[in-house]
């Protein structure tokens, strides 16, 4: 508890110190992970023109800190690929009994590095689709289940698009003025 306040101050500095590089970035249009890495630097002990985190223990914690939120963040990634795999799963189904859970992992690996491969497609417009129709093909189940997949998952996202952006114009509609003001 006693380091607690020591703490405080490091954070400080090293907020203060990346929104500084994050102004000076952006002015330069540089990329901000640069000025974050600059940012890292001059709040150490190497760097001797400016206030530093000096005390190693207060180091030690901050890289423990910041391993747990990296671990934290591919925690979330992870977990979203796995839902979306029960979305497949789900999907594949009630088209078909033919599947299983490893199979639905394999198919959107699949459409995935499809997908990848054509990058230069804006929405990857029929690149998921054709990719879900090779690697459901792939399993010895018919492509055109594939096919169906990729549009029930494009009328999904179209649905909370809209949804979104629904919520957008409501949250930024005016009050109707009446004819008395």
């Amino acid at each position: 508890m006693s380091q607690l306040p020591t703490l405080i101050a490091d954070l400080a500095l090293i907020l203060i110190c990346a929104g500084i590089m994050t102004l000076i970035f952006k002015k330069l249009k540089q990329p901000l992970v640069l000025g974050y890495i600059v940012a890292g630097f001059i709040c150490t002990p190497h760097f001797k023109f400016t206030p530093s985190v000096v005390d190693s223990a207060s180091i030690h914690i901050w890289s423990e800190i910041g391993v747990i939120f990296l671990l934290f963040a591919l925690g979330l990634e992870f977990m979203a690929r796995i839902v979306n795999c029960a979305e497949v799963f789900f999907i594949l189904n009630i088209l078909t009994d033919h599947v299983s859970f490893l199979s639905c992992i394999l198919i959107m690996a699949f459409t995935s590095l499809f997908a990848n491969l054509f990058f230069f497609s804006p929405m990857q417009l029929g690149a998921r689709e054709g990719g879900f129709a090779l690697a459901i093909g792939g399993l010895a189940i018919p492509s055109a289940f594939g096919i169906y997949t990729g549009l029930i998952t494009r009328v999904r996202e179209l649905i909370w698009i809209v949804i979104g952006v629904l919520l957008m114009k409501v949250g930024n509609g005016t009050p109707n003025k009446t004819k008395d003001e």
